[in-house]
């Protein structure tokens, strides 16, 4: 068994395991999705995390919590991006073109 890491070093390898893991997660339409439990098993079960149970758990819930976290920002960057396009946006008129029976060329 290997001899348990300093503290900083094994922040260190968590942090590149999550942004590792990070490109497995799907985005769509600009939003983006949780990084999907079966990479961050797989990740451990490579890495040798999953023989120890516990440091398995604590890793899973680790890249877990970080994912969450990472979500929640992004979710109000996007917003905030949105909204600064919306208020952009409110500056120029757009004209809605309606279409009536009485535009269609018809009856």
């Amino acid at each position: 068994m290997n001899a348990p890491l300093p503290e900083d070093a094994y922040q260190v390898r968590v942090f590149e395991a999550f942004e590792k893991l990070s490109t497995c997660r799907q985005i769509v339409m600009g939003a983006v999705g949780p990084i999907p439990w079966s990479a961050i098993d797989q990740y451990a079960q490579r890495m040798g995390v999953a023989d120890d149970e516990l440091a398995y758990e604590d890793f899973v819930a680790i890249v877990q919590e970080l994912d969450e976290a990472f979500i929640e920002k992004r979710h109000k960057e996007i917003a905030a991006e949105r909204k600064k396009q919306e208020q952009a946006n409110n500056g120029r008129s757009r004209t809605i073109r309606r279409t009536t029976p009485s535009n269609r060329g018809g009856r």
